[in-house]
Order: structure tokens, then sequence, then C-alpha cells
């Protein structure tokens, strides 16, 4: 224990040396009495020198609390160890307000001097420092510290909460956190991921077949990609997203979001399987309604067959058939058999199904031609002129059947709506562009009102009355079009009721 016995010093240098120290300095009696002081302990204090002269470190005109806000008792404070135990205290933290002011905090320091030759104690030398401002940057440190605390569990809580799974990796491929989905999706904890490398979570193969993604996200790329992933529970469909993690134009690591798709995948099979049905519903529906049509079609070349054996025979019979006849004859079966066939191809084309139907190189021309014939005699009966324009020899890859569909449905509903019309038409136009073909059905109806065109691209909405063909509805060909990285858009501007169906090349 080191301590300090008084020797002789004036007090004018004495109160040189107290003037130049820029810590506070007071200097107790053996009664505790402060007898001598610096000018910066009364500054510090906030006291004049009558306050602070003659006055114990307890005066009721001050108070001292410990750093926990309690009250400093007197057998604690450091001036009285020092003055009855005769051992330095240092560095004690003390908070000190005079009267009704805010509290100074002090960093205290009490030092006992010994009388000469003796072990009595003379005086007790105490110095403090001013660390107000110390002590509120600790606090605003500390606060700060359980903010971000608080903010890091809200944050884990958010991330547990994600219907996604959620994983931050840093630029060594090491695991900085995860959120509980992701860590259960490889049958682990957060706390198991973490610190671990991406290469011991995914496993070999699947880490290689990442790698690719991973090397590009480092490089500032963000990549997005499905794949399938064999877990503890069994296979899972996914769509996963790496994003950079990006500070001050460097990368620090990446994050990993993850979808399981593997309900939505079965959803989507389910609601295809659905709509293969409603398409082979809707195709039976409409060759039923154009069977009279296509009947009248096949009705007229078979009746130019009859006739034509009918004439033949009764000149061979009568031995009056010569061979150019017989050519000629044979070249007008030719003809109306090739146009029966013609009527029973697209039949058969369009009463395929249309999800098994395959995806093929078709020509426009060759589509609408096809259609025309389904659809001439129904056209002819209603006395409604029916046009087609634009560029016809684009060629597109595409399920002709599901797009024969789609346009047939709009020129069917165009038929409904114009039936009372003075003037019926029916105008379909093709415009091509750089990226995309538009099918655009213009009829001479009005325009559709706007309550029903807000709802009409809804699935199953009509407008029919109960008993009226419903057809295969427009939200149905606007999903056909979706497909086909398209859209089924309604013209509102338009003169007349118009509807483009647009296809991406």
């Amino acid at each position: 224990m080191r301590s300090f016995k008084s020797n002789p010093i004036s007090l004018g240098q004495l109160s040189i040396i107290l003037e130049t120290m820029l810590e506070g300095v007071v200097i107790q009696n053996a009664a505790g009495e402060i007898i001598q002081y610096n000018q910066a302990a009364l500054r510090m204090l906030g006291l004049t020198a009558d306050q602070l002269l003659g006055r114990t470190s307890f005066d009721p005109l001050w108070r001292a609390v410990n750093q926990d806000r309690t009250p400093v008792s007197p057998e604690i404070h450091p001036s009285t160890i020092a003055r009855t135990q005769g051992i330095t205290v240092k560095d004690q933290i003390m908070g000190v307000s005079v009267a009704e002011s805010s509290l100074t905090w002090m960093n205290v320091t009490a030092v006992p001097i010994f009388k000469e030759d003796s072990k009595e104690i003379d005086q007790v030398v105490v110095t403090f420092s001013d660390i107000t401002e110390l002590i509120k940057r600790t606090e605003e440190l500390r606060r700060l510290k359980d903010e971000i605390t608080d903010r890091k569990r809200s944050i884990q809580v958010l991330f547990d909460s994600l219907p996604a799974l959620v994983g931050h990796w840093d630029k060594n491929l090491i695991n900085i956190r995860s959120n509980k989905l992701y860590a259960e999706y490889f049958g682990k904890t957060p706390q198991e991921v973490k610190g671990k490398h991406i290469r011991e979570l995914l496993g070999e193969k699947l880490f290689e077949l990442n790698t690719p993604y991973i090397q590009k996200v480092l490089a500032g790329e963000t990549q997005t990609f499905e794949r399938d992933i064999s877990t503890p529970t069994g296979l899972k469909n996914t769509i996963a997203t790496y994003i950079p993690d990006t500070t001050d134009e460097e990368v620090k690591g990446f994050y990993v979001l993850v979808y399981d798709v593997t309900d939505l995948k079965k959803l989507e099979q389910e609601h295809k399987a659905a709509e293969a049905k409603l398409f082979g519903n809707v195709r039976l529906s409409w060759l039923g309604e154009m069977a009279g049509g296509v009947a009248h079609e096949i009705n007229n070349p078979l009746a130019i067959i009859l006739g034509n054996i009918s004439v033949s025979k009764m000149k061979i019979e009568k031995n009056q058939f010569e061979t150019k006849d017989l050519l000629d004859t044979f070249s007008r079966l030719e003809i109306s058999i090739e146009r029966i066939a013609k009527i029973v191809n697209s039949l058969v084309q369009f009463s395929g199904e249309g999800e098994k139907a395959a995806v093929k190189e078709v020509k426009i021309s060759d589509m609408l031609e096809e259609m025309s014939r389904l659809l001439s005699e129904k056209l002819k009966m209603h006395s409604i002129k029916f046009e087609i324009a634009g560029s016809v020899d684009e060629i597109l890859k595409l399920n002709q059947v599901e797009v024969m569909q789609s346009l047939m449905a709009l020129i069917f509903n165009s038929m409904d709506a114009i039936q009372d019309q003075s003037e019926k038409w029916i105008r379909l136009e093709i415009v091509t562009g750089e990226t995309d073909v538009s099918f655009i059905v213009q009829d001479s109806g009005p325009r559709i009102p706007k309550e029903v065109a807000e709802k009409m691209m809804l699935p199953f909405f009509t407008t029919k009355p109960p008993g009226k063909r419903v057809g295969l509805g427009l939200g149905v060909a606007k999903t056909i079009a979706n497909n086909y990285r398209g859209d089924l858009i309604y013209d509102a501007d338009a003169p007349h009721t118009t509807f483009i169906f647009k296809l991406s090349k």
C-alpha cells in the first residue's frame, strides 16, 4: 500500500500546483472538513468558496450517488475510507449534485496523507474529474447496444416468420445466419447451420449444381432459378433467389431466398387437368353447335359425288360411256372427296385434346383456313360478314387447338353480341411485330359496358342467361395467351367491340 507523508511546502507553491491541475482537488482535514480547493473543483461542483470550505463530503448542500443511482453511504465514501482506514481509493465513479441541479458524474480518487513520522492521518487529498459526457456516451452506447440486440431479435423473429427459406452467407460461403424454416429444411437448427460451409449443408452434388449461381452472385449479379431439392422429408420443388450483400460497392456475401413451390406445382397440375377437361367439354359443345353447318358442308360434295356416280352408271348401262367422260367424272369426284376430307380433317384437328396436342410450327394462314371451314356455314346462317386481313404468312410455334379455341371463343362471342344489329360483321386482323403477333377481333357491336368490362376476364364470368352457351370464357382465353408470354386485351378506346389476342414469337 502506498501512502504519503506530509512534507514542508509553502502555501504559494501549493496554490500554484493546485491551480495548474485540470482535475478538481479538495483537501480535507482529519475531521473530514474541506480546508483547501482549486478553481477546477469549484467549477466542476458549481459552488463558491464559501459553499465549499468547512463542509464535509456528506453536507446536506449536495448529494452523492452510485452508478445505479443509490445514495453513497458515509462508510463507503472514498474520502471516508482514505481518512479512517488509511488506504488509497482510486477511480470510484460517483454522481454529485448540488441542491436541485442535475448529476455531475465524477471519477474520484482519495489519498490519505500522514503526519510526519507517524501513522496518524493528517489530511486527505480528494481528486476528481468530470466524466459526465463519458457516462452519457457510455449509457448511450449501452442503449444502442440494447436496441441493436432488440433489433437483431426482431429481425430473427421476422426471419423465422417469413414463408421462405432465408439464409445469409459471407463471401467465403460460411453461414452468418438463417431462419428456422431454412435450417429445418435440412433437418437442423439455425445454431447448427451457423458457421458451416454451404457445401456441408447442400451436399456435394447440389453444391456443384449451384456453384455457377454462387459465382455470379459473388460477382454482384442477382440469380433466380428453379431446383428440386432432396430433403429429409422428401423431394421438394423450389425457386431460389441469390441476392448480393454489397457494402461500398464490394460484395461481402449473399442472401438466399428459397420458396417451396411443391404444393403450388401440384395445384398447377390440377389446374391444367381441370382446364383440359374444360377444353374438352367446350370442344364437344362447339362441335355439336357446328354440326348442322358441317353436315351441310359435307352434304354438298356428297350430292355431287352421288349425282356423278348415278349419271355414270346410266351411261355404262347404255354403253354410252367414253374414256374422256370417265376421266372428267373422276376429276369431279376427286375434288368433292378432297373437300370432304379437308372438312373432316378440320373436325379431327379441332376435336383433339388441347392439352395433349403437340406444340409445333403452324402457318397462320393454314390455321385460319381450318377455322373458316368450321365457321363458314354458321356465319352464313346468321348473315354475318366475316373478313380476315393482315399478315397471314407468319409461322408460329404453338398448340394449334388451344389458339383456335381462343380465337373461336372471341368470334362466337361476337356472333352472339351482334345478332340484333342491323349491320353484322366480324373482322379478324393479324398484325405482326418484331417480338409478337396480335390477332385483333373486332365486330360491329358497340363498346362493352364498363361494369361488364371490369369483370369479364374473371373465370366463369358470363352475361348469358341460363341455358345459353357459355363457351370457353375470356378468362381461359387470357390464360392461354399468357402461356405464350402474351395477353388478351380489351381495347376500350376502339369505336366497336375489339379484343387483341397477343402471342410472343
